[in-house]
């Protein structure tokens, strides 16, 4: 393993599951971990106390696991690695976190718009649901924190009835169920064809959303919303050269698929 970031990723799992060890209550969702920003005793916060204080521990626990620890650190991307994990303004632990916040805020004001318009809030709603309870260790390993390899996080379900056989699990990676997964697609597994019915809901969840263009002029491409389930606008002035282009809607099925 030479590639400096991947090896970060592997020692910041090693420091956070000594965290968590010591920190249960802030391991689960990611709302159990980041809390609110203005909380002196976030999980983000509390790691970077608990680095300070334990980082001879860290590097002495490190070195019985990675024999050639004294060698990885002296790479330039390695020297400090454990930076990453705290509270410092470049760190990437502060940056994944700080855009938690950001969204977070963002939906409370989208709601409160929508409220006083008179529409319905109940999609917003269950986007506040859906970030907040997602599983840490999926948000930690797509923000590039641990590394993402290790836990299944991208990986999808077609999901057949409890009726006809229990014991049949269709698991695809998202970017490749998308595909064979889409509804009208028809799948063999155990001498059994399941037919893909659509993309699985799940109550109190709002699945992700994007609205995006493409400019027919010069090709340029942008998500212009990802919270906003109810943005409503047909088109937009393309940022690079002005064009006026259809607004198109990307729905993720991070639930997976139903089947029959």
């Amino acid at each position: 393993m030479e590639n400096p970031k991947i090896i970060k990723r592997h020692l910041n799992s090693y420091v956070l599951s000594l965290f968590f060890r010591r920190n249960v209550n802030y391991f689960g969702t990611v709302h159990d971990f980041l809390l609110d920003s203005s909380q002196q005793k976030s999980g983000p916060k509390l790691l970077n106390e608990f680095i300070n204080e334990m980082i001879e521990v860290i590097e002495e626990g490190i070195k019985k696991i990675v024999p050639n620890y004294e060698t990885i650190i002296r790479d330039p991307e390695l020297k400090e690695w454990y930076r990453d994990l705290m509270w410092d303004d470049d760190s990437l632990i502060k940056k994944v976190s700080m855009q938690y916040y950001t969204d977070i805020k963002e939906l409370e004001k989208i709601k409160q718009e929508e409220f006083k318009k008179g529409a319905p809030v109940d999609k917003i709603t269950r986007v506040f649901n859906r970030i907040q309870k997602e599983n840490l260790i999926s948000f930690l390993s797509t923000a590039n924190v641990i590394p993402k390899y290790g836990f299944p996080v991208d990986v999808v379900e077609m999901h057949i009835p409890r009726s006809e056989n229990n014991d049949v699990r269709l698991n695809r990676d998202l970017s490749i169920a998308i595909g064979e997964y889409a509804p009208g697609s028809q799948i063999v597994a155990n001498g059994n064809i399941y037919e893909s019915t659509g993309v699985r809901k799940v109550k109190g969840f709002e699945l992700p959303t994007l609205f995006y263009y493409e400019c027919n002029e010069c090709k340029n491409y942008e998500v212009i919303e990802r919270l906003n389930p109810n943005y409503n606008k047909f088109t937009h002035q393309c940022s690079q050269c002005g064009q006026e282009t259809p607004v198109y809607k990307m729905i993720i099925p991070k639930f997976g698929f139903t089947a029959r």
